[in-house]
């Protein structure tokens, strides 16, 4: 069977494009004198962002520049100068904390988190050393952080293994859509269907029936 050269270039261009990563994503983080969460802040103060990203800093108001003091072992930190929009490229994963050198006092930080965290408890004590050199909006690493381990905790969620039918083998979604729990031996679990037996009971009852 003969491929005419029009239909030849067309899967070659597909089959090229099907091996083409998808594009990094470039990020925008703002240098502000006021914000959502107060004066002197980078918003978002708080950025969840894929290994390969890029993060740009952008001088909304004057005198601001954003500087790592804490990176995932390997990373290349950064120091933007004063007035001036730095790009940054981060493939290692992680937490990485910033400041701001002229406002760390006034709490000017931020968080990025590159895929999974895991140096969050090194950068836990990274930011309450610093923290303690605050004047004013101690908390800002703290509430940050706290945003990385809500969604670290929900990359990972596991079933605990149970007997049939129990509510322990049903995720918190089962619970939720289904409400209460029926009688002991009666099921609720999306498989079984809301109401119906548990197999433990099913074959109790298929016992008697035989007996």
């Amino acid at each position: 069977m003969r491929v005419s050269r029009s239909a030849l270039a067309v899967l070659v261009s597909g089959l090229m494009a099907a091996a083409t990563p998808a594009l990094a994503a470039d990020h925008e983080v703002h240098m502000k004198n006021q914000g959502a969460d107060g004066t002197m802040v980078f918003e978002p103060g708080y950025l969840k962002v894929a290994p390969g990203d890029t993060v740009t800093f952008v001088p909304e108001d004057p005198a601001h520049n954003s500087h790592a003091v804490f990176t995932p072992d390997g990373a290349d930190a950064w120091t933007g100068q004063l007035n001036e929009k730095v790009t940054v490229t981060l493939s290692k994963e992680g937490v990485y904390l910033y400041q701001c050198d002229p406002h760390m006092p006034l709490g000017m930080v931020g968080v990025i988190q590159v895929g999974g965290a895991g140096n969050l408890d090194a950068a836990k004590e990274k930011a309450e050393t610093l923290s303690a050199g605050m004047a004013m909006n101690k908390g800002r690493f703290a509430d940050y952080l706290g945003k990385v381990e809500e969604r670290s905790d929900r990359l990972v969620t596991r079933r605990t293994p149970a007997s049939p039918g129990s509510p322990a083998e049903h995720g918190p979604r089962d619970r939720a859509r289904h409400g209460a729990w029926s009688p002991p031996g009666r099921c609720r679990w999306a498989a079984c269907g809301p109401g119906r037996p548990g197999p433990a009971t099913r074959l109790a009852e298929r016992g008697a029936d035989t007996s």
